[in-house]
C-alpha cells in the first residue's frame, strides 16, 4: 500500500507566504501546495510523489501540459506526457505531491460513490487511477535492462522469503500497539541483498529422476545450499551478471555463506561504489572511497519449509552483525509508545526530526530517512519507513534527470 492515492480530510490550511493564489495543508509528516478553493473539512485525494496518474485521469481532468491530449484541448495542465507526480519548490516553499478535488473521479465511478477518509486505491470499477512511477530503462544494455539479466535458471525454495515492502509511516503509525518500545534506525541508501541457508531440490538428470521415481519411490531429494539474491532475483552463483558489477554480492556470499545456521535468512544494504568504480547510489558515498562498498545487516529471520518466518529481535539483529563481520543499523532512539495522543503526537514528532540531516555513517551523505521498527498486533516485527524532505527532493530530481534507481529494477 506505500503506491497508492489515498482520501485525506483537510484538517489544516496556511497561507503560501510568497503567492497570493496558493495554499499549503500539512499532511503525512510533509505538505503539499493547493489551490484557494481547498478548504478545512474537504475530503480530497492525495497522490504522493512516488506515483505517476493514469492517461485516462490525465486527460478527463485536462492535466497536461500538452493541450492537444486533454480532453478540452483549450485548457493547459501542468503534467508532463509521463504523469509523474514531482515533489518540488514552489515559489520557495517545498511541495511534496498533489492534491485533488473527489470529482475528479467522476469519469471512473459510478454516480452517487462515497468516499470515506484513509482509503486507498490504484484503480476504481476498472479505471486505472495510478501507479508508482519507475524511471524506464532506455537502452538494451542499462542497468536493470533485460539484456543484462543473468540468464541462468537458477535453484530455488519457499524458505528464500523475499522482504516485504516497507510501509510509510505516516500512512501506518496505527499498525503501532499501545505500550510498545519503537526502535527509531536511520535508512540508508543503497542497493539490497538477502542470503539464506536453506533447503533446495536437489538436481538429477532426466534418466536420474525417471530412476528414482520408478525404482526406488523417491520423488525429491532436497539439500541444504546457500542461495544469494537481490531483493526479488536470485544469482546464487558466484560471478553472474546483473544489476551492478555483482562482485560485490559475491564477496558478501563468500563472507557469511560458512556462518549462516540451517533456516537462517539475512537482509542487508549494500552502500558505497562497485568495484569497477561506478555509484551503487550516485551520491551516497557513506564514507567509502571509490571501488569500496560496506554491508549493513537490517534484518535477520528464521524460516521454515512452509515459509512461515520469524524475526530476530533488534537486539539480536545487532548482535549477529557484528558476528558476521556486518555493519549493525545505526539506533537513533528508542521511544516508549503508549498510544495516547500525546505519545502518537511526540513519535511523529521525533521520526520527523530524526529523518532530517545529513547521515550518521558520514557527515557528507545526506540522510535518507528512518526505519521504525515495533512488535505488531499479531505478534509480529514490523517496520514503516519515513523520508527525508531532502531526500524526497532528491529523488524526485533523479527522475527528473532520468537517472533509474537500481531499487526499482532489482
Amino acid at each position: 500500500m506505500n503506491n497508492t492515492a489515498i482520501i485525506v480530510k483537510i484538517t489544516n490550511v496556511e497561507k503560501h507566504p510568497n503567492a497570493d493564489s496558493l495554499q499549503i495543508v500539512k499532511l503525512f509528516g510533509t505538505q503539499c501546495i493547493t489551490g484557494m478553493d481547498t478548504k478545512v473539512g474537504n475530503l480530497m485525494i492525495y497522490f504522493d510523489s512516488n506515483l505517476k496518474l493514469s492517461p485516462e485521469y490525465l486527460k478527463y481532468n485536462n492535466l497536461y501540459r500538452h493541450a492537444e491530449l486533454n480532453e478540452d484541448t483549450t485548457k493547459i495542465g501542468y503534467f508532463e506526457n509521463n504523469g509523474r507526480v514531482k515533489a518540488i519548490k514552489l515559489r520557495g516553499e517545498f511541495s511534496d505531491g498533489v492534491l485533488m478535488p473527489l470529482e475528479s473521479l467522476k469519469y471512473a465511478v459510478p454516480n452517487g460513490t462515497s468516499f470515506k477518509e484513509g482509503s486507498e486505491f490504484n484503480e476504481l470499477f476498472g479505471n486505472k487511477i495510478c501507479e508508482k512511477y519507475i524511471t524506464p530503462v532506455k537502452t538494451p544494455g542499462a542497468p536493470g535492462s533485460r539484456k543484462n539479466r543473468g540468464r541462468k535458471s537458477h535453484p530455488t525454495s519457499p524458505m528464500f522469503v523475499e522482504h516485504w515492502d516497507t510501509s510509510q509511516f505516516m500512512r501506518s503509525q496505527k499498525d503501532i500497539p499501545s505500550n510498545t518500545i519503537v526502535y527509531i534506525e536511520e535508512k540508508e541508501h543503497g542497493t539490497s541483498n538477502r542470503t539464506a541457508k536453506v533447503l533446495v531440490k536437489k538436481e538429477f538428470s532426466r534418466i536420474g529422476k525417471w530412476l528414482r521415481k520408478f525404482l526406488f519411490g523417491i520423488e525429491d531429494i532436497s539439500t541444504w545450499k546457500v542461495l544469494n539474491g537481490t531483493r526479488r532475483t536470485i544469482i546464487r552463483e558466484l560471478g553472474t551478471k546483473g544489476f551492478h558489477d555483482n562482485t560485490m554480492r559475491d564477496d558478501l556470499l563468500q563472507k557469511v555463506e560458512p556462518y549462516l545456521v540451517k533456516g537462517e535468512e539475512i537482509y542487508t544494504e549494500i552502500v558505497g561504489f562497485e568495484k569497477s568504480g561506478g555509484h551503487i547510489q550516485k551520491g551516497f558515498p557513506y564514507g567509502c572511497k571509490v571501488g569500496e562498498n560496506d554491508v549493513l545487516l537490517y534484518r535477520v529471520t528464521m524460516n521454515n519449509v512452509d515459509a512461515q518466518v520469524v524475526d530476530y529481535s533488534r537486539e539480536k539483529v545487532y548482535r549477529r552483525a557484528e558476528e558476521l563481520g556486518l555493519r549493525a543499523p545505526s539506533l537513533l532512539a528508542k521511544f516508549h509508545y503508549s498510544g495516547t495522543n500525546y505519545s502518537k503526537k511526540k513519535l511523529k514528532e521525533l521520526v520527523i526530526e530524526l529523518a532530517q540531516g545529513q547521515s550518521v555513517i558520514d557527515p557528507n551523505t545526506l540522510r535518507e530517512g528512518v526505519v521504525v521498527w515495533f512488535i505488531n498486533h499479531h505478534g509480529n516485527w514490523q517496520a514503516l519507513k519515513y523520508k527525508s524532505d531532502k531526500f524526497r527532493a532528491f529523488e524526485s530530481k533523479q527522475k527528473d534527470d532520468g537517472v533509474i534507481d537500481i531499487e526499482d529494477q532489482n
